[in-house]
């Protein structure tokens, strides 16, 4: 047997083979992988598993740096446990009850007011000198910024913008952060809880038909495409380079009269052009140098004017 990582013994086990079964969530067990080097755990009864960090997060609301922290010794264990939690709503579906709506409208609108009190500081200038959002769209949208911090227990919360995505009823579904320096890689996460995989519609009209739609990855590319098309083109924002899903091909379809496929310009992104191309064979494929479309924002705009000419050459 292993040795247990420190957070186990705090925990309401029992022993099971070479494992532990939960004593208060049914169906819960953690166990030590040979292949993965590290201990898991699987919840059979939400189909649900990971290491111990996704532990920490999905039952006792740790972000992912402190429960990082936390496996790795660097931050003392205190257990947060809470028994209702065996009959918790799963995370892909926290962000619909009141809860989530309250806690994460209150950090959206926190993070939007510091942010519109920075006008000529740093993290505005990022979005307006880098990524090409105009004042309009940045407080129309909500984005915000929270500064590097650190928490009473001394956990250093990083620097970041916060980027509020809703659904077409207007209804918060998800926050996404943007890291201003990568966090062991990672540069995007989302606020526990929220909804990771519907798209985000920017400037869609749900009842109208004949709308030309664009198609991306990004939130903020998305957003500025809307902005430099002067909001005559709506913007799927996927959050990432990922295949089309049926019921929203069969919308598309349905409503739209174009759809322009502006994915990044890289290999998931060129993947994913191709998997949209065979569902939408109408579409067409926005072609620009650059990673992805926000590389040079400035030449967006002259490039939907000669899309609206031409709909033909699309060349930045």
């Amino acid at each position: 047997m292993k040795p247990l990582p420190q957070i186990l013994p705090y925990l309401p086990l029992k022993k099971n083979g070479k494992g532990f079964d939960h004593l208060e969530i049914d169906n819960l067990n953690f166990f030590y992988s040979d292949i993965a080097n590290k201990w898991l755990f699987k919840w059979h009864y939400h189909n649900k598993s990971g290491d111990l960090i996704e532990y920490l997060r999905r039952f006792e609301g740790k972000s992912f740096h402190e429960a990082k922290s936390i496996i790795e010794g660097q931050k003392i264990y205190k257990p947060e446990y809470k028994p209702e939690l065996q009959n918790s709503i799963p995370k892909e579906k926290q962000w619909q009850t009141k809860d989530w709506q309250k806690k994460a409208n209150r950090f959206v609108y926190s993070a939007h007011a510091k942010l519109m009190n920075m006008q000529n500081e740093k993290p505005m200038k990022y979005l307006i000198e880098k990524r090409g959002l105009n004042l309009s769209t940045i407080d129309r949208a909500k984005i915000g910024y929270f500064p590097k911090s650190k928490s009473k227990n001394g956990f250093i919360y990083p620097e970041k913008h916060t980027i509020p995505v809703y659904n077409s009823d207007r209804k918060l579904i998800r926050v996404r952060l943007r890291y201003c320096e990568k966090q062991d890689d990672i540069q995007y996460s989302c606020m526990y809880g929220s909804d990771g995989i519907s798209p985000y519609p920017i400037g869609i009209k749900k009842d109208e038909f004949n709308q030309t739609i664009a198609i991306c990855e990004s939130e903020l590319d998305g957003l500025l495409i809307n902005q430099e098309s002067g909001f005559d083109v709506g913007v799927l924002a996927l959050g990432h380079a990922k295949p089309p899903q049926k019921n929203i091909v069969q919308w598309l379809n349905r409503k739209s009269a174009k759809v322009i496929l502006a994915f990044d310009n890289d290999t998931a992104g060129k993947e994913a052009t191709e998997q949209w191309k065979r569902g939408l064979p109408r579409a067409h494929v926005l072609k620009y140098s650059g990673k992805d479309i926000g590389t040079y924002p400035d030449k967006v705009n002259g490039l939907f004017q000669q899309f609206q000419k031409s709909e033909i050459s699309m060349e930045l």
